[in-house]
């Protein structure tokens, strides 16, 4: 039997510290511990962890709380809770839904102090001042804006809206800041705005910002023409972004024509055939040109450009655009020639022709055709500067020629007859001397025909004229002849027209038909006055009843009436202002709509017109009924009647003398 072994105990060397040095503990190891470690309370009994504890009173004992004074503490916690609480209950005031509220809602003498003392504050730093007004504006202003350019708008929306007082504030602020400092700011404003709608803000106290510096100093805009450029490849394909843009930018020309066509034809214009912004590039130009009806004149150069920008050929966007784009230049032309001194039109002439040669589009060499006979029409020296280029330019005089010919009979306005009498004769001089030259000059064979047409004409008119003055010249001798010979002899039935129509029986006609009208003039007016009063009493008593009853209906319908005027008087009253708003909103709209579909309609019925025009010149208007032929038939009319009226009268001046000498 085996007694008990010994069994030797050794440390597992996992346990060693390396290098004889003992490891510390961390705190979650030492905060382990002491919850794992056995608490005095398991060891020892209760009486003796009470003596422990009482022989060091000192240690670990918490410190003794009065109770009157957690009392008061008490007391003045729920004192200090109570107002914020009832700062918590007050009703937050609503935020603003129209961008009039939220104007309405800026204290006028607040906002101006706030710029004086700015000022007084920032005094040498001018943008400092001015960015922050821009954020007061912005932060009171926290209204959404669903239509970037406001189209539903006048032009001056939303900067109709602010208070006289507080616009004048914002100029006179800006005249202050000086026009280096406003450059800068408007660029600044520019980014901005772009910044603030890329955050999702509304940005409407930087719109209207823009808005005044826009119209009130409209050279600041053209100045920031290449910074708006350079934003454009960042914002172009962000739609609410860049139109927003385009609106600022576009406020300038309101102010100012050529400053409106120039933003348009370098900020606008490449963005027109995008399907995003071509509506709005196009309204633009429509309210440019119907704001500056009664602009100041226009260069000549700026005319050009923008008509050459307005009727582009390579333009890729809807017809019913194009058809509004062709409007407008016609526009732009009245504002030119309405605005240009008669005596300043000639100035045009030779670059229209220019023009004229270079012509891409009917619409284009329609327009400047146009012009072309306006010029001659208001200025006489036009045709001066004509004959200076005419040998320059034979096509191009052709087809003003062939323009002035199709507009003689159907025009208003029209060139002076004597100048334009001269200048045919100097064509007609200038193509007999041309005609030698080789090789044969283009368009020279057109103007000669269109010149044998425009003389042909002019000797018709004139030649009709003539015959016309004979025409009444001759019925003033005969009425007068007639009185003569009435006069002489006393009496019509003595005078020898008398009785000449008394031998050839015409007298006893007329005299015959005068007799029998009076007979049945006579009858008439015994039976009226014989049948007349029964047959008015007659009526009287068949239709008393239906007038009786006809009138009470009358004041039964007008006091209806009277009713419903006052209701809807009322109505009116109520809701006015919101009818007045949605009637803005929608009149502008379609107006333009109404506008654009009568330009349609007359176009269609202009080219239905050229079309059954066409047709008849070439299948009926030919042969023995071309128009050649119709007018000298009908000149030969003309003379056959002439000649029998010439004979008439040469017979009945025989037929008196020889009546006078059978007496």
């Amino acid at each position: 039997m085996s007694g008990p072994q010994w069994e030797l105990v050794t440390k597992n060397k996992k346990d060693k510290p390396a290098n004889g040095v003992t490891r510390k503990l961390t705190k979650t190891e030492k905060k382990k511990f002491a919850d794992n470690a056995p608490k005095v309370e398991d060891l020892l009994p209760m009486s003796k962890v009470k003596s422990l504890y009482s022989d060091f009173p000192e240690v670990n004992k918490p410190p003794a709380v009065d109770v009157k004074k957690g009392k008061e503490n008490d007391a003045k916690k729920q004192q200090q809770k109570k107002p914020q609480q009832q700062k918590a209950e007050k009703p937050k005031e609503s935020k603003p839904k129209t961008l009039d509220a939220a104007i309405n809602r800026i204290d006028v003498p607040e906002f101006q102090n706030l710029i004086a003392a700015l000022q007084a504050k920032f005094d040498g730093s001018t943008l400092m001042w001015l960015r922050t007004i821009d954020n007061f504006l912005d932060q009171s202003l926290t209204v959404e804006i669903s239509d970037p350019v406001f189209s539903s708008k006048n032009h001056e929306y939303p900067l109709c809206l602010l208070p006289p007082a507080m616009l004048s504030s914002l100029k006179d602020a800006l005249e202050t800041a000086g026009e280096a400092n406003r450059q800068l700011y408007f660029e600044i404003l520019l980014n901005h705005l772009a910044q603030e709608l890329t955050k999702g803000f509304s940005a409407v106290g930087t719109r209207i910002l823009l808005q005044v510096m826009g119209t009130s100093y409209p050279e600041t805009v053209v100045a920031a023409i290449p910074k708006c450029l350079a934003l454009q490849n960042s914002y172009k394909s962000r739609k609410p972004i860049w139109l927003s843009i385009l609106w600022a930018m576009g406020q300038g020309g309101f102010k100012d024509l050529s400053v409106g066509l120039k933003v348009w034809q370098d900020v606008m214009l490449p963005v027109l055939e995008l399907r995003n912004y071509s509506q709005y590039v196009v309204e633009y130009l429509t309210r440019l040109l119907g704001r500056h009806s009664a602009s100041p004149a226009l260069s000549v150069d700026e005319y050009l450009s923008a008509m050459d920008s307005i009727l582009r050929p390579d333009v890729s966007i809807s017809n019913l655009l194009t058809d509004s784009l062709q409007r407008q230049a016609k526009i732009l032309r009245k504002i030119a020639v309405n605005a240009t001194p008669d005596a300043k039109l000639n100035l045009f002439f030779k670059p229209l022709m220019n023009r004229l040669a270079t012509a891409d589009t009917d619409a284009y060499k329609e327009e400047v055709l146009e012009f072309l006979y306006l010029c001659l029409c208001a200025d006489d020296q036009c045709f001066n500067t004509w004959k200076q280029i005419y040998s320059s330019n034979l096509s191009e005089s052709a087809a003003l020629l062939e323009h002035i010919a199709s507009k003689a009979s159907s025009s208003e306005t029209k060139p002076a007859e004597k100048s334009c009498k001269s200048f045919i004769d100097f064509v007609v001089k200038t193509n007999a001397s041309l005609q030698t030259a080789k090789p044969k000059l283009k368009g020279l064979e057109d103007s000669r025909k269109v010149c044998e047409s425009l003389s042909f004409k002019m000797a018709s008119k004139k030649k009709s004229s003539y015959w016309k003055f004979i025409s009444f010249i001759l019925i003033l001798a005969f009425g007068g002849m007639v009185a003569y010979d009435i006069k002489l002899h006393g009496s019509f039935k003595e005078s020898t027209v008398g009785r000449t129509l008394h031998d050839t029986g015409a007298l006893a006609y007329g005299n015959l038909a005068l007799e029998q009208a009076k007979v049945y003039t006579q009858k008439g007016a015994e039976w009226t006055r014989e049948n007349g009063p029964i047959y008015y009493a007659s009526a009287v008593e068949v239709s008393k009843p239906y007038l009786e009853l006809a009138r009470d209906l009358g004041l039964i319908a007008y006091n209806s009436a009277s009713k419903a005027c006052v209701a809807v008087d009322s109505w009116c009253t109520t809701n006015a202002p919101e009818v007045t708003s949605q009637v803005k909103k929608y009149a502008t709209v379609a107006g333009e709509t109404f506008v654009q579909y009568a330009g349609d309609f007359g176009r269609y019925t202009r080219v239905g017109f050229q079309s059954a025009q066409e047709y008849a010149a070439k299948n009926i208007f030919v042969g023995k009924w071309s128009p050649e032929n119709l007018q000298k038939m009908t000149h030969e009319a003309v003379n056959v009647t002439q000649r029998y009226v010439i004979s008439t009268y040469e017979w009945i001046v025989e037929q008196v003398d020889s009546v006078s000498k059978a007496r």
